[in-house]
């Protein structure tokens, strides 16, 4: 995963599982369709990293995440910013390339 939001980066691995795969990608699609809902990717049993998609008013999308990088020192990156809807159908559309 590559982040750049407001002057800060981080660009490492990003793992979830299949299960939350799904999920997300399923609520990514209620989402689009019905502009409210929310979808978190993230493992299953370590919370502590996370993607999340947020609807809000007026179809504006909040995305916030955690990144976590242990390699002696622990280094966190939490983001937050806001789009809009426009982006959730060419997400869904590249995201549909990995479901299972």
């Amino acid at each position: 995963m590559f982040v750049r939001c407001h002057g800060f980066s981080a660009e490492r691995p990003f793992y979830f599982s299949e299960n939350s795969f799904g999920k997300a990608l399923e609520n990514l699609r209620e989402m689009n369709k019905e502009l409210k809902g929310e979808a978190r990717f993230e493992e299953d049993f370590e919370h502590d990293q996370y993607l999340d998609f947020s609807m809000r008013p007026l179809g504006h999308v909040l995305v916030t995440g955690h990144l976590v990088l242990l390699s002696g020192e622990t280094n966190r990156l939490s983001f937050a910013f806001m789009t809009d809807q426009t982006v959730l159908a060419p997400l869904i559309s590249a995201l549909e390339t990995f479901e299972p």
